[in-house]
């Protein structure tokens, strides 16, 4: 009797270790930035309202907030600036539970500053260099001309109007709320505006919008799984820096690159000097809207 070369078993298992082979291609990839060293990444978004806080971790030549691959790294020594002047309020203070250097007292950035932030490690034998980035927070602006059409009891067409808003980059999020005040799934389902290249920032369901882009209103449309009669449809608007605009934009188009399986690598946008990450001001503002 001849033996086959193959048996239908070691054919199986050969397919299962090609198939892991082209999975793994679709992994997170690491590639070094240009000069071939690690790198200090820091992210904070500061406004008028919230404490500061501030995401630190060590990158290897990749610009990503994952902690699973980078750990945030409480070593670290964080300074805010105030038009060019480091400030000694607020302190900051590494809190574990939200993995982030956190402000404390009762300071609040204000409008009409320039505010810079100054990131170094404490181990002062280490290679990686010192970051600092400035950013100021916009004015606030308000969402006019809203309109809300149920479609059915799960799903809303939103219209509004961004015309007339003072600044020129937005980010968007859409919350469906219970009367009793909690919050339900909420996810945005479809895009009308075809003529301009909006971007939802991948399961976060965050609208990205630069005014110049937006020749009419606004429209989009959201749904959940809940029975939407009788409850509030939440819109916070963000106004956000050119900064922001663009390393969240950058971000929307790894995530994608991420979901395919042959891709260029992309460096996300930073406007940290010899760092990555975001160092960035908003302002926000919110309405409410009862879904009859």
């Amino acid at each position: 009797m001849i033996r086959p070369l193959l048996t239908i078993r070691s054919i199986i298992a050969l397919l299962v270790m090609i198939s892991i082979g082209f999975t793994s291609c679709e992994s997170d990839a690491y590639f070094e930035v240009p000069d071939g060293e690690s790198k200090l990444f820091a992210f904070s978004e500061i406004n008028t309202e919230d404490l500061i806080e501030v995401k630190v971790n060590t990158s290897i030549g990749i610009n990503t907030d994952d902690r699973f691959y980078f750990p945030g790294q409480e070593g670290a020594n964080v300074t805010l600036y105030k038009d060019g002047v480091p400030l000694d309020n607020p302190g900051f203070r590494y809190i574990s539970s939200k993995a982030a250097f956190v402000s404390l007292g009762s300071f609040r950035p204000e409008t009409n500053a320039v505010y810079g932030l100054h990131v170094e490690l404490t181990d002062k034998t280490s290679k990686i260099k010192e970051i600092y980035a400035e950013t100021s927070i916009p004015v606030k602006d308000t969402l006019s001309n809203v309109l809300i059409e149920k479609i059915d009891e799960s799903h809303i067409r939103v219209s509004c109007g961004f015309k007339n808003l003072e600044n020129e980059y937005f980010m968007l999020i859409p919350k469906f709320k219970s009367y009793q005040g909690a919050f339900l799934r909420t996810e945005i389902s479809d895009i009308e505006n075809t003529n301009v290249s909006l971007r939802s920032i991948i399961n976060e369901n965050k609208l990205l919008i630069s005014k110049a882009e937006l020749e009419e209103d606004l429209i989009f449309e959201v749904t959940s799984d809940e029975v939407l009669t009788g409850n509030l449809l939440d819109i916070e608007l963000r106004s956000i820096t050119k900064e922001a605009y663009k390393y969240y934009e950058k971000y929307s188009l790894e995530v994608v690159s991420q979901s395919i399986s042959v891709s260029e690598p992309i460096i996300r946008q930073t406007n940290f000097e010899n760092g990555l990450g975001l160092f960035t001001g908003y302002a926000k503002s919110s309405a409410s809207f009862l879904i009859n």
